[in-house]
């Protein structure tokens, strides 16, 4: 469902016609809080690997909680999980992820923003051009209607630019949604652990 509101709104976005500055989707509820908590108890050498780890799986496109999982088992001395629990530096993973995600939508949608700028202009020469030339050729306005430029926010966008902006509303979305359960997960084992304790 998440992933259909995402499409659905850079389709409405296209056929709108408006700018593309537009507020980037929120984080999950929760997961900016509890990444802040886990951020500031990091070592530099801890906060390097997670960036490190959460950039080659952004770059292979992968974002799976069980290769995340096994790579912070297998992150050796590079995290200390008696202090650092592997949910909570799976879900750190999976935020750096959409954090990268989200800088690459802004970038995205500034390119887009002056791809439209610029044809625009192109579009409002182009009028000009041609009542320049209704003038001197005496060429009655329905034909000239009939040749001016159709503009839409659909052909503004190059369908490159559509498909770079879906892959990544994808991986924005499937890290969220990763962080999401990490979070979930943790909160449900520290809650089993207070109940233990009764």
């Amino acid at each position: 469902m998440r992933k259909s509101n995402c499409s659905l709104a850079i389709i409405l976005f296209m056929l709108s016609g408006i700018s593309w500055a537009q507020p980037i989707p929120s984080y999950p509820s929760g997961v900016k809080a509890r990444a802040a908590q886990i951020n500031a108890k990091l070592s530099v050498s801890e906060r390097a690997w997670l960036k490190q780890e959460a950039a080659r799986e952004a770059k292979a496109n992968i974002v799976s909680e069980a290769i995340a999982t096994q790579a912070v088992r297998s992150a050796g001395s590079a995290l200390d999980l008696s202090k650092l629990p592997i949910e909570d530096a799976v879900m750190m993973i999976f935020m750096l992820i959409s954090e990268d995600a989200r800088k690459d939508m802004r970038e995205a949608l500034t390119e887009m923003d002056q791809a439209r700028a610029k044809k625009k202009d192109q579009r409002n020469s182009a009028k000009k051009q041609a009542g320049s030339n209704v003038a001197i050729k005496n060429i009655p306005p329905p034909i000239l209607e009939k040749s001016a430029p159709h503009s839409s926010g659909l052909d503004d966008v190059s369908e490159q630019q559509q498909l770079k902006m879906q892959m990544i509303m994808d991986r924005m979305a499937k890290a969220d949604s990763a962080a999401s359960n990490a979070l979930k997960k943790f909160s449900a084992t520290s809650s089993g652990v207070i109940e233990n304790m009764k």
